[in-house]
């Protein structure tokens, strides 16, 4: 038979009053003693149903039960330490009085007829390979677009330097050009000239 404890210490209420509460809720079903401890107008009703959620919580999150298979086994209040104090009297006396506390245990039996939820944790661990795996293609394609986007640069950059190598191909072969054109005319305007200074000589012999 599995239980669940949970316990508040130190509860600053006396057991007394404590006790008159949990009076009220013994023998029920989950279920209702959160209805009646929740409208019930006590200061320790408060305490002893937060101390129940408690133990609910530790069962279903910690334990992986279901919370239909818990139900209340025993509740008990105990007595915790206490405080002295004093209040002031006549006549200059000190009247002294005591601050009790208590602790709340909760115990819930849990039925056996039910698997624990622990049974699921190795469907999450499958769930996180197949994630896993999913993702890997989603890696290779993405190493593949980078790769393809390297070699695009790289053609382009290599297009870009034949663009410029040709132009400047161009430019020594324009330069090439016009210099022989410019070549070309100058002995043509040499021998204009030596006609012309022929020409004048002959004109100062006449």
């Amino acid at each position: 038979m599995a239980t669940v404890r949970a316990i508040q210490k130190y509860v600053r209420q006396t057991p007394r009053k404590l006790r008159a509460v949990a009076d009220l809720v013994r023998g029920r079903e989950l279920p209702e003693i959160n209805e009646i401890l929740t409208n019930l107008n006590k200061r320790g009703a408060r305490v002893i149903n937060e101390t129940i959620r408690q133990a609910v919580a530790n069962a279903v999150n910690n334990m992986g039960y279901n919370e239909t298979q818990l139900s209340l086994k025993s509740l008990m209040i105990n007595e915790g330490p206490t405080y002295k104090r004093f209040r002031a009297g006549s006549r200059g006396r000190a009247k002294p009085y005591e601050k009790k506390t208590s602790h709340v245990l909760v115990e819930l039996h849990v039925e056996e007829a039910a698997a624990p939820k622990a049974a699921a944790k190795p469907a999450k661990a499958e769930k996180a390979a197949e994630a896993s795996a999913s993702d890997a293609p989603a890696a290779e394609k993405a190493e593949t677009k980078t790769a393809e986007k390297k070699a695009v640069k790289k053609s382009s950059k290599s297009s870009e330097k034949a663009a410029a190598k040709k132009e400047t191909t161009k430019k020594s072969t324009t330069k090439k050009t016009a210099a022989k054109k410019a070549e070309t005319k100058s002995p043509a305007k040499k021998k204009t000239t030596a006609k012309k200074s022929s020409k004048k000589d002959t004109k100062k012999t006449e």
